[in-house]
């Protein structure tokens, strides 16, 4: 198809001569990645097949559904570190040259072992002579690490948002012009990485001061009398009296909510079942913002899930949810009511308190009837949707400041102004009712909870 087609260009309304397309497609066409993604399909079908027939050897567990991830031209392979494999992904990779004419090029390969002996890392070597790189590597821009990043992993970052302050445009822009691009520009270089990786306190100061200082001196550094108000006021939502720049540490945990909303409601990704373990505030804000319509019970968890109206147990019943085995706390609704299973997961405490909260559980979920053939639905409780939004859960981590007295006026079309700046630095810092702690990202289970009744609520 790509090659029969034919063009025909109109000259002063008369049609010129038929212009052959025999040269197919070249790079920078449109059409390019499609059909790449068409023949790189091939070489992954070639992959699975010989790991159905029993040519790879299996890999441990069942964490990992797939032995290629494909992006484009990327591809990474997971390889026990024996010979026969090795030689067996060459002969594949060359019958997948000779075929479509790709030709990986071994040289630029890299081998990343993962628990490897010496001897073992030495057969791959000698079967697939490609360069050895260790932990951390990189993959599609993302540091990969078997433990938490350190700084000279998280540097690459920092020094990326240093390199695209534009220092000479800071004498043409004002406060407000330079507010608008840190926030359009040096914000959004580090939320790719933030997605899947959580940047350390040290990274996040850094990137801040690159910002701060392009907001009030135009330059790479400032000094504390520059900046009009606390770097905390500046990164506050609009309509609570900040600029609207974004707060890199609440909009990381915002960010990777999406991937515990995922793993809910895709149970069949490929990445799923990965033994990741979600941040504590990350875990009591997906808690806090998410309930279960039950349907079957089939998914929704019976300890920890929101599917009762008094909300979810492990809240109201702390003393019996904490006599409850770590193992037996993911147990589903189905499996816990089938013959009063969640009883037997109960041991150990006979205190006062524990009988009476055993009892409140029993009257609350003695008589619960399921729908058979109808699935548990997941809800997110801060849109009206119901679907999880990054907006929606950065925003909640803002729940309880007080809302400034003409904040949104000040604003006007949604842009800082020189007006803004200044009722900026007059006002007093907003913070939260009672006097509680400005920093959302530590509160307690408690303060998460008047999250999810907030957005109910509303």
């Amino acid at each position: 198809m790509l090659r029969s087609t034919s063009t025909k260009v109109l000259v002063n309304g008369r049609t010129g001569q038929r212009i052959y397309h025999a040269r197919g497609l070249r790079q920078g066409d449109p059409l390019s990645p499609f059909l790449f993604v068409i023949v790189m399909e091939v070489l992954n079908a070639l992959i699975i097949e010989a790991d159905r027939q029993g040519q790879l050897t299996p890999l441990p567990g069942n964490a990992i559904r797939h032995r290629a991830s494909i992006y484009a031209d990327d591809l990474v392979l997971f390889l026990a570190p024996t010979a026969l494999d090795c030689a067996c992904i060459r002969q594949l990779l060359d019958l997948f040259a000779g075929a479509s004419g790709l030709v990986t090029n071994v040289a630029k390969c890299t081998i990343t072992p993962i628990c490897c002996s010496a001897e073992e890392i030495q057969v791959v070597q000698q079967c697939f002579p490609g360069r050895l790189q260790d932990f951390p590597t990189k993959y599609l821009g993302t540091p990969l690490s078997l433990s938490r990043l350190k700084r000279q992993d998280e540097q690459a970052v920092v020094d990326g948002v240093a390199a695209r302050i534009p220092t000479w445009k800071a004498g043409l822009l004002n406060a407000a012009g330079r507010a608008t691009l840190t926030k359009t520009t040096l914000s959004a270089i580090p939320v790719h990485v933030a997605i899947c990786c959580t940047l350390s306190a040290w990274a996040i100061a850094a990137i801040d001061k690159c910002r701060r200082a392009f907001i009030w001196a135009g330059s790479t550094m400032v000094t504390g009398g520059k900046c009009k108000v606390a770097w905390t006021v500046v990164c506050a939502p609009r309509d609570l009296g900040g600029l609207g720049q974004p707060d890199l540490r609440i909009l990381g945990y915002a960010l990777r909510l999406r991937w515990e909303w995922l793993r809910r409601t895709r149970p069949d990704s490929a990445w799923a079942l990965l033994p990741a373990t979600a941040e504590h505030c990350v875990a009591h804000m997906f808690n806090a913002a998410t309930s279960i319509i039950l349907g079957d019970g089939a998914t929704a968890r019976f300890w920890t899930d929101d599917w009762l109206p008094a909300g979810p147990i492990c809240h109201w019943a702390p003393v019996v949810f904490a006599s409850v085995p770590s193992r037996r706390r993911r147990r589903c609704v189905r499996d816990a009511l089938a013959n009063r299973q969640w009883m037997r997961d109960v041991s150990g405490a006979t205190s006062a308190t524990f009988i009476t909260q055993f009892l409140r559980v029993w009257e609350m979920v003695d008589g619960t009837q399921l729908q058979q053939d109808v699935p548990d639905k997941l809800v997110w409780n801060l849109t009206t949707d119901g679907v999880y939004s990054s907006s929606s859960a950065y925003r909640a981590f803002f729940h309880g400041r007080v809302q400034m007295i003409g904040g949104s006026r000040a604003l006007g079309d949604g842009r800082a102004t020189k007006g803004q700046i200044f009722l900026l630095a007059r006002s007093p810092q907003a913070t939260l009712d009672s006097g509680e702690e400005t920093t959302p990202w530590a509160a307690s289970k408690r303060r998460l909870r008047a999250v999810f009744t907030g957005a109910r609520n509303g």
